[in-house]
């Protein structure tokens, strides 16, 4: 019974005092909710464990060369295993996309496949649902005629998993068995998704070169804590043993979820990091307006306690209040964070950056946030509740009265340092999200050196079973692009490779040099058609461009960029009378070192992503080279729907047994690099309207609240005869403190956040332009809100100050 008298009695108080429980539950909520959000996304990433048996054990490896990260050759893996005893198994993999038909003569679907050794399973520790596992047996040469599904992918398929074992896949036109079925559940991110099918990676194409590879790596391990030491030895043994492929080249650990996931890691510890600065504003101004009400506690302590009331029981009422009232908060953040889910799931901008965040399920209010949201609110409410309580308490048992507690220096020192936290957090916070908006914003309107308005682009891979020589794989390309250029309404199309962006290199030795393989420069190499750099917008300076006399039988034609001859023919008289020799080659007709005459010089462009400034880069004709990968690039003022029909049939008119491609919009593709950062700034960008609000909201409440608390004082000046600006100067100076103080603690925290960000292009430093806009926001809305006492106080009597306090 006295719990119930005292939750009674506690529900009563908030409720006379309504406005203050709905100003805390409306500041301390909102931000709890837009926490919650952030840590329901965050959550399945960061510390959930990772849905593979084996994966505590586990751990990826990478090289490194001059600073630069790369991956695996299959001949280093195999040492590795050898020299690192406490490597249990190894398997390396490569993602990529393959044209799959279940009918010899059918259509081609795309799939995305994990060309992998025989240890990828065992490594994880997961077995198929269905059918046999892969062994170290399928690394044998010929034994690569297998393949394992994806559940939905073999559901997709056949209609049924069960019905897709020991059928037939053509995969790019060779025939392969269904070996096995994957767990429903099953899902490893790669770079470009998830894989839909398994496959063995070929030791006849893959087997057995050493030094920087291409391949990614997964260890399972028997001694994590010796792997790194051992590494670093095997790294030194293999630079001395094999100078040529392994010199300068180091091979380092990572954790697979680290290794697994890159970029988004960092996007949402930082997205954790907004969203605890804004639940840290919050609390501060849910006490701000709270502890506003510190002159009606000291009435209402003073009168309860004249009258015999016990200062435990008063205690346990103002602690039962607030953890009422934080409760409350906790339950409003839920609900709103569960709407704002919800909401985010039904609209396709914030899906398509959701889904990159929802790996292994759908992102959703976690479980765990409920907990914690509600014992947080509580925290707030109780802390909020209690301190005036404390500070009326000791000043009776001090000085046996309380009168002058509004003015007393602790109350003050207690609401400065109050107010300049929340200035602060607030400042960094809004610093953080108008600085990451600068930045992204700066990369996407950056000049790239290429053009992709009303372009779209398609990949292409054609079955080496079929098209087996230069001049059919050529030859398709020609007709493909001369075919989509009759389409109605595309005004150009073209084809190409690595352009005008990707990561492919080649080794090259100008003519004349003979140097070893690990010296010999590399640079970007790119595939094109005549018709590719003129669609681009991309610049020639010099010489000429690639013509339709460019062919296969005719003599080996190269441009190179202004990036190019900077960096490697500063010496030469003349760019275009020399010659390059390219380690790349086809397998074809094309062989290793072939050389190549430069014709041409063309624009710098962002031809490695739109982070990195321009690469050196080759170009050499399409009509040169087979390729069986290859991209379609067509100009077009329609939307990319309604002329997917109509592109897709005019390749299939050249080969109807050709896979399907799809079109999408090339900046699209351009951009995809700056997802991670896209994200992060859209959600800086949301955190700073929430922010704004809960500035607008909380902050100039609980300043206001506080510093009407003056408004006594500065009506008995004015009734003495001090002018409004008199008493505008004073109301004005205690928030001018609080803004110096917090722009001081600012200015040393930003520089400091900023250098802890090892983000590339520098996309969280400051620049004044933020910082300033920040400390004005502060200034304005603390100006504002202090400006509040001074006007009350010049139009209020000084007997109706006193009456009202």
């Amino acid at each position: 019974m006295p719990i119930l008298l005292l939750l009674g009695e506690a529900v009563r108080e908030r409720r006379r005092d309504w406005r203050v429980t709905a100003g805390f539950c409306g500041v301390l909520g909102s931000s709890l909710a837009v926490a919650v959000a952030c840590f329901s996304l965050a959550w399945p990433l960061l510390w959930e464990p990772l849905p593979f048996p084996n994966a505590r054990r586990v751990a990826a490896v990478r090289s490194t060369a001059k600073g630069v990260p790369g991956g695996l050759s299959w001949g280093d893996a195999d040492d590795l295993r050898e020299r690192a005893p406490s490597v249990e198994k190894l398997a390396i993999y490569s993602p990529r996309t393959w044209g799959v038909q279940t009918e010899r003569q059918g259509h081609v679907e795309v799939l995305l496949s994990a060309m992998t050794t025989g240890e990828f399973f065992e490594v994880l520790g997961v077995s198929p649902a269905l059918g046999d596992p892969m062994t170290r047996a399928h690394d044998a040469i010929g034994a690569q005629s297998e393949a394992w599904l994806a559940n939905a992918a073999a559901a997709r398929l056949f209609g049924h998993p069960e019905a897709s074992l020991h059928r037939t896949l053509w995969i790019n036109g060779a025939p392969y068995s269904v070996a096995g079925v994957l767990p429903a559940g099953f899902r490893f991110p790669m770079a470009q998704g998830t894989p839909d099918m398994i496959i063995p990676l070929s030791r006849a194409e893959y087997c057995c070169a050493r030094g920087a590879g291409a391949q990614q790596a997964i260890a399972l391990l028997r001694d994590s804590g010796r792997f790194d030491a051992e590494l670093r030895v095997a790294s030194n043994t293999l630079a001395r043993d094999f100078p040529a492929t392994n010199a300068g080249l180091r091979f380092v650990p990572v954790a697979l979820r680290e290794y697994l996931f890159g970029p988004r890691i960092l996007a949402l510890r930082w997205i954790l990091a907004g969203a605890l600065c804004l639940t840290i504003i919050a609390a501060a101004n849910g006490s701000g307006i709270w502890m506003a009400r510190w002159l009606r506690v000291r009435r209402d302590m003073a009168i309860r306690l004249s009258l015999g009331a016990s200062a435990p029981r008063l205690a346990a009422v103002r602690a039962t209040e607030g953890a009422i009232a934080g409760f409350a908060a906790g339950a409003v953040g839920l609900a709103i964070a569960s709407a704002i889910l919800r909401v985010a799931q039904a609209v396709p901008f914030l899906r398509d950056r959701l889904e990159a965040f929802a790996v292994w399920r759908p992102v959703s209010l976690e479980s765990a946030a409920i907990p914690g949201a509600l014992m947080v609110g509580v925290g707030v409410g109780l802390i909020a509740a209690l301190l005036p309580h404390i500070a009326v308490m000791g000043r009776l048992a001090r000085e046996g009265t309380c009168e002058g507690m509004s003015t007393h220096p602790a109350a003050r020192r207690v609401r400065l340092v109050l107010t300049a936290v929340q200035l602060t957090a607030t400042a960094i916070l809004g610093w953080t999200a108008i600085t990451i908006g600068e930045n992204v914003h700066t990369l996407l309107t950056a000049r790239r050196g290429f053009e992709t308005e009303e372009t779209l682009i398609a990949g292409i891979g054609l079955p080496e079973a079929r098209y087996d020589t230069d001049e059919k794989m050529i030859g398709f390309h020609a007709a493909a692009i001369a075919q989509l250029q009759a389409v109605p309404g595309v005004t150009a199309a073209a084809g190409g490779v690595n352009v005008p962006q990707g990561n492919m290199r080649t080794r090259f030795l100008r003519d004349g040099q003979t140097l070893e393989r690990d010296r010999q420069p590399m640079a970007r190499i790119g595939v094109v058609s005549p018709e590719l750099l003129p669609l681009l917008r991309i610049s020639l300076r010099r010489g000429r461009g690639f013509t339709s006399d460019d062919r296969w039988s005719a003599p080996r034609a190269a441009l190179v960029n202004e990036a190019f001859v900077r960096g490697y023919l500063a010496d030469s008289e003349d760019p275009l009378r020399e010659g390059l020799r390219l380690s790349f080659y086809n397998g074809f007709a094309m062989k290793p070192y072939t050389r190549f005459q430069i014709v041409g010089i063309i624009a710098d462009t962002r031809n490695d992503g739109l982070l990195v400034d321009p690469q050196p880069q080759i170009l050499i004709p399409a009509a040169q080279i087979a390729m069986e990968g290859f991209f379609y690039y067509v100009k077009t003022a329609r939307p990319a729907a309604s002329v997917q029909t109509e592109l897709r049939e005019a390749i299939w008119r050249v080969d109807p047994a050709i896979e399907r491609v799809t079109f999408s919009p090339l900046n699209d593709y351009v951009e995809q690099g700056l997802a991670e950062r896209r994200a992060l700034s859209a959600f800086g960008l949301l955190v700073l309207l929430v922010a704004a609000v809960i500035v607008a909201a909380g902050l100039f409440a609980s300043l206001s609240a506080s510093l009407l608390e003056s408004t006594r004082e500065l009506a008995i000046r004015a009734a003495l005869g001090a002018t409004p600006a008199r008493l505008a100067v004073e109301s004005l100076r205690w928030a001018l403190v609080a803004v110096g103080l917090a722009g001081v603690v600012t200015a040393v925290a930003v520089p400091f956040v900023a250098s802890s960000v090892p983000l590339e292009k520098a996309i969280l430093r400051p620049t004044p332009a933020s910082v300033t806009l920040c400390l004005l926001t502060m200034g304005v809305v603390t100006g504002a809100a202090a400006l509040r006492p001074a006007w009350r106080a010049a139009s209020v009597s000084p007997a109706d100050a006193l009456r009202a306090q």
